[in-house]
């Protein structure tokens, strides 16, 4: 276990003690040091505790099961119904489910957001579909306050039923946690540790912050308006019209005769 930041922690488990396969390195979790953390570690009897600022990890003794809880050490934010199951080809974490719980993340996905009684695919498909992750994520925020991303390129599929049961097709597990007081300190948290989304700059949402705002038709302009769109289109001559050859003054005409016959009127 390393203890990141006072809200952030990584959970690292292997089935024989071996550490050594990393497959992901820092490509998910590119900034992890955030300096020195104060926390304690204390033998409570059944379970070792493990203390920072913000929270309180329990790791019980026998059989082998996690749990956190707030700084107070009684509100829970998250605890292991059993322990994790290990085979040849796949792990999986077993979570107790809050009443009220709801759950978000896990990519793009093309449908429902809010991820309660869903079991959602977290595996590339390549395939656009409803109810499926275009994009997917091994993160995912929970309304009591935290927030994980599985630290792996395996894919996987997240249960979001009681328990909530959490898979990835490998023999190990890896997973940053993040706690807070709130949905947007938990994601706060975990950009942290995977790095901010890009922004545009300003000028890129000019179109929305410069938006026209017009003033609603009257009666009289709809009836313009319908009129216009009726009206059959003008008919143009197939062949023009040739001009007349000018008139020449006949004798003994005055010039200012002259003159007119032989300017166009206007």
């Amino acid at each position: 276990m390393v203890i990141a930041r006072a809200d952030i922690f990584r959970l690292w488990l292997s089935p024989d003690g071996a550490f050594t396969d990393d497959p992901a390195g820092s490509a998910l979790a590119p900034t992890t040091d955030f300096g020195s953390v104060d926390a304690s570690f204390t033998d409570a009897g059944p379970y070792y505790r493990i203390t920072t600022g913000a929270l309180n990890i329990r790791v019980n003794k026998a059989p082998l099961r996690f749990s956190v809880y707030r700084a107070d050490n009684t509100t829970p934010v998250w605890r292991e119904s059993r322990p994790t199951s290990w085979t040849g080809t796949r792990t999986t974490q077993y979570l107790a489910r809050g009443a009220d719980e709801q759950f978000y993340g896990t990519g793009l996905r093309l449908g429902e957001w809010a991820l309660r009684d869903k079991t959602v695919p977290v595996a590339v498909d390549n395939k656009w579909r409803e109810n499926d992750n275009a994009s997917p994520a091994p993160f995912y925020m929970s309304t009591n306050g935290y927030g994980v991303m599985r630290n792996t390129w395996a894919p996987g599929s997240y249960g979001f039923n009681a328990p909530t049961t959490l898979t990835h097709d490998e023999t190990r597990f890896d997973g940053w946690y993040f706690t807070g007081d709130s949905l947007k300190s938990v994601l706060d948290a975990y950009t942290d540790v995977s790095g901010k989304p890009f922004m545009a700059p300003p000028s890129g949402a000019s179109n929305s912050a410069t938006r026209t705002v017009s003033t609603p038709p009257t009666p009289s302009t709809r009836a313009t308006t319908a009129a216009r769109a009726t009206r059959p289109p003008p008919t143009w001559p197939a062949t023009p019209p040739t001009p007349a050859p000018p008139t020449c003054p006949r004798a003994g005409s005055s010039p200012t005769t002259a003159t007119a016959a032989a300017t166009p009127r206007r």
